[in-house]
């Protein structure tokens, strides 16, 4: 048995790859469409180079299916199913990205940029229990706190340019 379902692979895939996907190229874009077929929204096509006022309905049917995936492959783990190292690469992206999001994005937009970095983000408590719980399972490798630390502002792109602009 697989750790995600054949029906889900392919899916599963293309919604890990948005993760490291360049958020303003229309690859992005195209990217959505491809994960979500004929559920995808034509409307707004080029969402994500205006200003976010509330989530893209792709972006919420995204999230909705990585968590389903999620939550099967999880499932599968706790039972002892074995998983390729490109398997635990897709479920690590589920886990460390979708589930956190929105919370991140939240956070930087509510603060000012240039005290964001500095910020105590409130979901890291429960983005460190959550990466426990799915990750600390046998055969699936758990990052290190310190590795958590350097992971967790990376995972949105906003976050992501923002902490980028520190660093020079």
């Amino acid at each position: 048995m697989a750790l995600f379902r054949p029906a889900d692979r392919r899916t599963a895939s293309i919604i890990s790859n948005l993760v490291t996907a360049n958020p303003f190229l229309p690859e992005r874009i195209e990217r959505e469409r491809e994960a979500l077929g004929s559920e995808f929204d034509e409307r707004d096509p080029d969402w994500n180079l205006q200003p976010a006022v509330d989530e893209h309905p792709n972006v919420i049917r995204i999230c909705a299916r990585a968590e389903h995936m999620l939550e099967g492959a999880y499932e599968r783990l706790t039972r002892g199913v074995a998983t390729t190292a490109a398997e635990g690469k897709i479920y690590k992206n589920l886990v460390l990205y979708y589930r956190y999001r929105s919370g991140l994005d939240d956070a930087i937009w509510t603060a000012p940029l240039k005290r964001a970095t500095r910020r105590r983000i409130n979901i890291y408590t429960s983005f460190a229990a959550d990466v426990e719980r799915y990750l600390g399972l046998p055969g699936v490798a758990v990052p290190a706190q310190e590795e958590l630390a350097h992971v967790f502002p990376i995972l949105s792109p906003v976050w992501r340019g923002v902490w980028a602009s520190t660093q020079s």
